[in-house]
């Protein structure tokens, strides 16, 4: 018996300090690399720079949600969350690739089809897929989720005042803001459509939420809590940590780095709080980012 109990207690400290592990990379990217060191080169990083972070945080991600397939809920990553995540990860890890290679001289198919910026992401995508697929088999083992549950229609269906809740303040946030920044810092409106609003907010939901919130509103969370922080606490720290990973703004945005990102990281703390959802959060993120930049740098052709 005292046999069985060490093995279960060791392969509970292995599987913590892998997830801890990768959660360290996915911090690392994103204060040190992203933040930090993206503060001192600026304007002189290569283009493939922002693309590599990207990527990277992209393939932890989807490393912990297969890691953590049986208890993705402790880190605020329901079904819903997934079915938004998934898709705009796939998209984000297909543009990452492409980018990449393109600023290397490689771009499109070529004869030499292993470095091909189209095929490498595929394997990105597949672990995301599959991640939401053992995570449905899991929740239907444990009895939490029926075949009907699971179909696409059902699991968005779980946290819709959440959802609609998030969309909610992403606009009102969005609007408040994109209209003080705009009033303060008026700049030449430059002419834009209507598809480039709606690609401008797939822009932001690949490359701003679907890689910020399972980090900071997700995963991080989930840690500091499972070792028994109050979320009260938790919402302050992650706070502090998403405003240090934006003190590249200090010199280009002073507004955005002592203004809008501690406001919105407080925010968007308080949606994943109030929801229980990363994917309410991601979709406040998306909207808040989008409708700014359209009010203070565009005008609506």
């Amino acid at each position: 018996m005292e046999t069985d109990s060490g093995n279960n207690k060791s392969r509970i400290n292995l599987h913590e300090g892998v997830s801890l592990l990768l959660l360290g990379i996915l911090l690392f990217m994103r204060i040190v690399w992203m933040g930090l060191i993206g503060a001192i080169v600026g304007e002189f990083a290569p283009e493939w720079w922002f693309h590599m972070y990207i990527l990277i945080t992209i393939a932890i991600i989807s490393m912990l949600i297969l890691w953590e397939r049986n208890s993705l809920t402790t880190y605020h990553v329901d079904l819903t969350a997934l079915v938004i995540l998934i898709p705009l990860m796939m998209i984000g890890s297909y543009m990452a690739t492409i980018e990449i290679y393109g600023g290397f001289g490689y771009s499109g198919f070529s004869w030499r089809w292993w470095i091909d910026a189209r095929i490498l992401f595929l394997p990105i995508g597949l672990a995301l897929f599959l991640g939401l697929l053992l995570s449905c088999i899991a929740k239907k083992r444990a009895g939490n989720l029926s075949i009907r549950e699971m179909a696409l229609v059902y699991i968005c269906n779980q946290n819709r005042k959440g959802l609609i809740f998030g969309v909610v303040v992403g606009i009102v946030v969005g609007l408040i803001l994109g209209t003080l920044e705009s009033m303060l810092f008026p700049v030449v409106r430059i002419p834009i459509s209507l598809f480039e609003i709606v690609t401008l907010l797939m822009y932001q939901l690949i490359n701003a939420a679907a890689v910020e919130e399972p980090v900071f509103r997700g995963f991080l969370w989930g840690h500091l809590r499972k070792r028994g922080m109050k979320d009260s606490h938790v919402f302050i720290f992650q706070a502090l940590l998403f405003w240090i990973a934006h003190i590249y703004y200090l010199s280009v945005l002073p507004l955005s780095m002592f203004l809008i990102v501690p406001l919105g990281s407080f925010i968007l703390g308080f949606i994943v709080w109030r929801t229980h959802s990363i994917g309410a959060s991601m979709l406040t993120h998306g909207l808040v980012n989008t409708i700014m930049q359209v009010l203070h740098f565009y005008s609506i052709a």
